[in-house]
């Protein structure tokens, strides 16, 4: 009994951790995607 409730909790954890890991990245890349696209108006 404990040992489904506490596997659920787990995986319920590993999804959270990758949703907010996602996040963290997409917003990442969109930074970069920000300074690619300024340096290519500013230098072009």
């Amino acid at each position: 009994m404990y040992r489904q409730i506490w596997e659920k909790t787990i995986i319920n954890i590993q999804l959270r951790l990758k949703e907010a890991l996602y996040q963290e990245a997409d917003k990442i890349y969109l930074s970069l995607a920000d300074k690619c696209l300024l340096h290519v108006l500013l230098f072009s």
